[in-house]
């Protein structure tokens, strides 16, 4: 994630974090509007301080695909995905050292679908002792963030049950 135009807002001004993600090659996520009801949407989630606000998330337009599991076509984002989202500071508000969030997705291949998980993310604003426009994510979840700061979706980012269920193969699905 990184503020776009030059940081974090200054007080009583608006600035734009763009958070991008990288979807692993084979793997899709469903759209922030999926096509079907039981379809987990994908989102992403700001935890902002007193005095912080943010308006809703744009997301690029998704992209229609067939797959095995699915007579229809679903919804979907692969490949590169920016959310941009505009935050505002009021004029009193504190600035804190970084801001955090999480991309909350459902990664699916052809033939299966991971458990929804959310991948965590801090972004520096570079108030006190803040390095602005840096981007972590909680090691727990996401062993690796890429170089360049983008936070990848699908297998290798799962953890708990879902990374258990992917490594298992064939024989622990079933057995489960």
């Amino acid at each position: 994630a990184e503020w776009q135009g030059g940081g974090a807002p200054a007080a009583g001004a608006s600035t734009t974090l763009a958070v991008t993600v990288a979807i692993q090659e084979g793997w899709h996520v469903n759209s922030n509007v999926p096509l079907e009801d039981y379809l987990v949407p994908t989102a992403v989630r700001l935890d902002l301080p007193p005095g912080w606000t943010a308006e809703p998330a744009v997301f690029p337009p998704h992209r229609e695909a067939r797959f095995a599991f699915s007579e229809k076509p679903l919804a979907v984002f692969e490949g590169m995905l920016t959310v941009t989202i505009r935050v505002t500071r009021t004029a009193t508000a504190a600035m804190p050292t970084s801001i955090g969030g999480a991309v909350e997705a459902q990664a699916c291949n052809d033939k299966l679908c991971l458990a929804p998980t959310e991948v965590p993310f801090t972004v520096g604003t570079g108030g006190t002792g803040g390095a602005g426009g840096t981007t972590t994510a909680t090691p727990a979840v996401v062993p690796e963030v890429a170089a360049n700061g983008q936070m990848p979706v699908g297998p290798e980012s799962a953890g708990g049950l879902s990374g258990a269920f992917l490594s298992g193969g064939l024989p622990l699905q079933l057995a489960i």
